[in-house]
């Protein structure tokens, strides 16, 4: 999970994967994403304003009613592709099955609108863009400084300097 600050509001955007989607870090890095974990990310989403929490969408049905809680407390899910590869190695047409799956699966199955976009490890290239402007997607928020979709997603003014981490039950 990567959780960045927007330092002047205290909003958040949490990428929300799991330790399969984890794979171009060779193995360094494991999720322990147990229901004390989970309870942590809501206690800190508690004390902050409307976040959007970027969603694999292969990982959505496990964690439905989690997520479903988020968007009760008026939290934003975003998608974060189908399974998260790398989209500059993929195919025209399997970057647009990433792209397109992960909006349709995740408003299916939380019955809320996907308005976001963020490409895993914030690899993206200008055909990635275009296809998330193309495929109803309102923002993409995959570049921390800027972002010509959605003002929203341009707003960060800070980019804190840790690694990625997890909220970790132990």
């Amino acid at each position: 999970m990567l959780i960045i600050m927007d330092v002047d509001k205290f909003s958040l955007t949490i990428d929300f994967e799991d330790e399969i989607h984890c794979a171009n870090l060779n193995g360094h890095f494991t999720s322990k994403l147990s229901n004390k974990s989970l309870n942590s990310v809501q206690e800190i989403l508690s004390h902050t304003g409307p976040s959007t929490i970027f969603v694999v969408g292969d990982i959505c049905k496990k964690y439905r009613s989690f997520l479903s809680e988020l968007c009760s407390d008026g939290h934003e899910i975003g998608s974060h592709s189908m399974t998260h590869p790398l989209l500059t190695r993929l195919t025209r047409k399997n970057k647009i099955q990433e792209i397109l799956d992960s909006k349709k699966i995740i408003e299916d199955i939380l019955a809320v609108p996907v308005l976001g976009f963020r490409s895993p490890n914030f690899v993206y290239d200008k055909e990635v863009i275009e296809l998330v402007q193309s495929s109803g997607y309102l923002y993409d928020s995959s570049k921390l400084d800027n972002s010509s979709l959605h003002a929203r997603a341009s707003k960060i003014t800070k980019t804190l300097d840790f690694p990625q981490f997890v909220i970790s039950g132990r």
